[in-house]
């Protein structure tokens, strides 16, 4: 639907926004995206200016999870 559309659009400005003035104050940086809508931004992203910079990890709150459990049971 158009709503649907828009807010997509509109977070997807606002996040290309962030990116831009961080990508100014720190030239090597490197664009980890995590959560349900990885795929929208992922495939936006991989065909922008920031393709080299982009990494993408679905299940990273899993993981993190998963060594904080790892860490306290050392």
């Amino acid at each position: 639907t158009s709503l649907l559309s828009g807010v997509h659009n509109g977070i997807w400005n606002e996040a290309l926004g962030f990116i831009k003035a961080y990508a100014l104050q720190y030239p090597d940086l490197q664009i980890v995206l995590c959560g349900g809508d990885v795929k929208f931004f992922d495939s936006r992203l991989k065909n922008s200016i920031f393709a080299h910079a982009v990494k993408t990890e679905p299940n990273l709150v899993l993981i993190g999870l998963n060594e904080v459990i790892y860490q306290q049971n050392d």
